[in-house]
């Protein structure tokens, strides 16, 4: 009926780390034949692999990094063509890998925790498509209070296309906000917006030819102080596959 529930459990066993169970709990309700109002709670494990613990910069004493997340949301079906969704998000992560500059190795964040909103729209019909999606969060180390290293708190992405016979074309647009660029140094990344456009046509049921312009505007951002970043950039790629009849 107007009810949806979804409990699932996983057991993992690494020769590392030991056996770990992570879980994962969701619930939805149709208030209406149109709108949906749901909750989830879940865990999650990540064990730190082998470049992580010994490659450059690695550290063979990190911890495998273990989660809560609690969410709640709405998704509203406007018409057969468009929807919305929000939801609010409260993620507690312990043991948080994260890359420092100044010690030039991974290491572990005791703990850390994200809170935020994320709201998206799409609109789809035979020949277009859109998605826009914008994200608002306090990504932060509760052990020494300061923003988690390289986590914009604002960032909104979009995409269009349009499909007409064997073509598509494409554009998307990513934006984001400032980010503290280490947590030991005052430095902060600027924030950047990027915009991308796509071009693919298919030749025929097994080849496809694809063009893709990256940067459009040559925009200079940074991800990393210190490191650059690419320019303008033209990708054409020609793609074989078996027809799947």
């Amino acid at each position: 009926g107007r009810h949806h529930i979804l409990v699932a459990a996983r057991h993992t066993d690494h020769d590392a780390f030991g056996g770990r169970t992570t879980w994962d709990g969701e619930y939805g309700y149709h208030i209406t034949a149109h709108t949906r109002i749901s909750a989830a709670v879940g865990t999650a494990f990540r064990a730190p692999d082998a470049t992580d613990r010994f490659g450059y910069g690695g550290d063979p004493n990190l911890q495998a990094e273990t989660s809560r997340n609690i969410e709640l949301g709405l998704h509203h079906q406007i018409n057969h063509q468009q929807s919305l969704a929000l939801s609010a998000f409260d993620n507690r992560i312990k043991n948080l890998i994260e890359y420092d500059l100044a010690s030039s190795k991974l290491m572990n964040i005791g703990r850390a925790r994200i809170r935020g909103i994320e709201a998206s729209y799409d609109f789809q019909t035979r020949t277009w498509g859109a998605h826009i999606e914008a994200i608002a969060q306090d990504p932060k180390d509760e052990i020494s209070g300061e923003p988690l290293a390289r986590r914009a708190k604002h960032t909104v992405t979009a995409s269009l296309f349009y499909d007409v016979g064997p073509y598509r074309l494409g554009a998307d647009w990513l934006a984001t906000g400032k980010r503290k660029d280490s947590p030991f140094s005052d430095v902060y990344n600027a924030g950047y917006g990027l915009l991308n456009l796509t071009a693919l046509m298919h030749i025929n049921q097994r080849w496809t030819l694809q063009g893709r312009l990256e940067n459009v505007t040559a925009q200079h951002y940074t991800l990393a102080d210190g490191y650059n970043t690419a320019g303008r950039s033209l990708y054409v790629e020609l793609r074989y596959g078996q027809h799947q009849g």
